[in-house]
C-alpha cells in the first residue's frame, strides 16, 4: 500500500475515482495518513477506517481482535465508526502514536477507547480466551483442518464440521482435499476463521484419509496422490507404500475414490493396482513409477498426475521414494552397536540422503 513510502505524520491524497488510489473495503482511497509502522488511516468518499498491516496485526493483536477486522490486500481493516477502538484497546502504544501523528482535531483518549469497546463489542469482551490468544499458526502441508462454517461450491457443499487435508500450500493459497474433491482457498479464508487446524495443540503430523486397509502389524511409510475434478465429479487416487513391521516386507497399493454430487450422488472406492516391493532391507522400487503413470490422471485444467516425489507418512516431507525407504532403514538400526553403525555409515555414506546420514550420526 502507498502508506509504506510515507513517514509517520505524512499523508497522501488522490482525486476521486483515481485508479491509482489504493483499494480499501469501502472503495478507492482518497486520503491515507500514516501514524506508525504498518498503521494508517484510510478515507474514501463515503467511509474509512484504520489499516493495520497483517504482519503487525498477527504479531500484536489477539485472535479475538483479528475477527473484528477485515483482511484485505495484506491489511486488517477496522472501520472508522467503532471498530477502530479494538486495536487501540489492545495496543495503547498505537493510540499514543495516533495522538502524536494524526491530524484529527479530537484526540482519542484511553477512556473513550474503553467506552467504545465496552458499548459495541460485548462479544469480544466476553471472549476472554480469544483475547488471550494470538492468531493461530497457518496450516502446513499434511495438516488436517476442520471447517467452522458451511461453504458453497458449484460442485458440492462443504458442511460445517467436515474435516479436510491440506494437499498443497502456495503463497497465499491452500488446496484442501475434502470428501474426495480438491478445493482452493485463500490464506485470508483461514485467517478469517472459515477453517482451522484440527487438534492444533498436538505436534503429530496430519495424514490424508486414504481408503486403504492395513493388515495386522502394518503401517504406512509413504504416499502419493493424483486427482481429477470437473463440476460434479471428482476422483482422488492414493498410492501408498506399506511396511509390515514384523517381517519387513513392503507392498504398494493404489486406490481410487470416485465421488459424485448432485444427480446420482455417491462415493465408490476401487483398488486399481497392487505391487510387491520386496523388503525394507532390499526394496524393489523399479516399476512403481510406470504403475503410477499408467493409472494416474493426466495433467489438465481438471486434473493432476502423481508426483515424482513421494511424501513421508510420518514427517510429511517430500522426497524420492528410495530416500524415504532408506530413512526407515536408518530408524531400524537403533539396536545396533556404535561400531556397527559406524561401519554402515562408512559403507553407505555416498548413497544415503543427508537427513538419513544425520539420523545415523545422532545414534553413534
Amino acid at each position: 500500500m502507498a502508506a509504506q513510502s510515507l513517514r509517520p505524520g505524512q499523508s497522501k491524497s488522490w482525486p476521486d475515482g483515481s485508479n491509482s488510489a489504493p483499494i480499501t473495503p469501502w472503495g478507492r482511497a482518497q486520503t491515507l495518513e500514516k501514524i506508525g509502522k504498518g498503521l494508517a488511516w484510510a478515507m474514501t468518499a463515503g467511509h474509512g477506517g484504520l489499516a493495520v498491516s497483517a504482519g503487525m496485526a498477527r504479531k500484536n493483536l489477539s485472535h479475538a481482535a483479528l475477527k473484528e477486522g477485515r483482511l484485505m490486500g495484506g491489511y486488517y481493516w477496522f472501520e472508522e465508526d467503532v471498530a477502530w477502538a479494538i486495536p487501540f484497546y489492545e495496543m495503547d502504544e498505537w493510540r499514543v502514536l495516533d495522538a502524536r501523528h494524526s491530524h484529527r482535531r479530537t484526540k482519542l483518549t484511553r477512556e473513550r477507547v474503553e467506552k467504545v469497546v465496552a458499548q459495541w463489542f460485548k462479544k469480544y469482551m466476553a471472549d476472554t480466551k480469544g483475547r488471550g490468544e494470538k492468531a493461530p499458526k497457518p496450516p502446513k502441508k499434511g495438516d488436517k483442518v476442520v471447517f467452522n462454517e458451511t461453504i458453497e461450491f458449484k460442485s458440492r457443499t462443504i458442511k460445517k464440521g467436515e474435516v479436510g487435508h491440506i494437499y498443497k500450500v502456495t503463497p497465499g493459497k491452500y488446496q484442501i482435499l475434502v470428501g474426495g474433491g480438491l478445493f482452493g482457498f485463500n490464506k485470508s479464508d483461514f485467517e478469517q476463521g472459515e477453517f482451522s487446524v484440527k487438534n492444533a495443540s498436538t505436534k503429530t503430523a496430519g495424514h490424508p484419509e486414504m481408503s486403504i486397509k492395513l493388515r495386522g502389524g502394518e503401517k504406512f511409510i509413504a504416499y502419493n496422490f493424483s486427482y481429477w475434478q470437473w463440476e460434479y465429479d471428482s476422483s482422488s487416487m492414493y498410492a501408498a507404500v506399506i511396511l509390515d513391521v514384523s517381517s519387513g516386507k513392503l507392498r504398494m497399493e493404489l486406490v481410487d475414490t470416485h465421488t459424485k454430487s448432485g444427480l446420482g450422488a455417491g462415493k465408490r472406492t476401487a483398488i486399481k493396482a497392487k505391487a510387491d516391493m520386496g523388503t525394507l532391507s532390499k526394496p524393489k522400487v523399479g516399476g512403481i513409477a510406470s504403475i503410477l503413470s499408467r493409472h494416474g490422471h493426466d495433467r489438465t485444467r481438471a486434473g493432476h498426475p502423481f508426483s515424482r516425489s513421494w511424501t513421508n507418512y510420518e514427517t510429511n516431507k517430500e522426497g524420492p521414494l528410495k530416500g524415504i525407504i532408506q530413512s526407515y532403514q536408518a530408524v531400524g538400526t537403533s539396536g545396533q552397536t556404535d561400531q556397527a553403525l559406524r561401519e554402515e555409515l562408512a559403507r553407505n555414506l555416498d548413497k544415503l540422503p543427508m537427513d538419513v546420514v544425520r539420523q545415523l550420526l545422532q545414534k553413534v
